[in-house]
């Protein structure tokens, strides 16, 4: 939780409270990436583990009202930069880098462990894999609702999974 706050202020200081600069602080500043993406994974683990009904433990108070206005103020933007970034990261074009930053470094901001990616996803979890990118799709790419509707509408009317 302090490190989730950590970088929640350095954001917040790098920004000027301006998700709408994330973009272009990503584009260009190693330092911003770093903080941006370490948030970015940050929060898709912590959503992970409650969305698997895991309830932490001695959650600090002040956590719960830092990571609301985290939510509200950045967290949409963090996810459709860095998110669109970490995708395309999967499947660099070219030269292990997307948009002129090296994969490994998108991969791994703040030196993080690296995200599994398809090739390591086992049978027992590959529905959560999926149910997980869908629910990414959902958020940050509000443009591709039809596709999800009808990802939802073949699994939940025609019984296709």
């Amino acid at each position: 939780f302090n490190e989730f706050n950590r970088l929640f202020r350095e954001l917040e200081g790098r920004s000027g409270n301006d998700a709408s600069r994330i973009e272009m602080l990503v584009k260009n500043s190693a330092d911003a990436r770093r903080v941006v993406g370490s948030l970015y994974f940050w929060e898709n683990a912590f959503e992970t583990e409650r969305a698997n009904g895991r309830f932490l433990r001695d959650v600090p108070g002040w956590f719960i009202e830092r990571y609301k206005l985290y939510r509200e103020t950045f967290a949409n933007e963090v996810n459709r930069v860095y998110g669109r970034l970490s995708l395309n990261a999967l499947f660099p074009e070219a030269n292990n880098e997307v948009d002129g930053i090296p994969v490994s470094e998108i991969l791994n901001p703040g030196g993080r462990p690296p995200i599994k990616t398809a090739s390591s996803a086992k049978p027992d979890n590959a529905a959560e894999a999926v149910d997980a990118m869908v629910q990414w799709i959902w958020e940050v790419e509000e443009g591709l609702r039809e596709g999800v509707e009808a990802y939802d509408w073949f699994t939940e009317k025609v019984g296709i999974d």
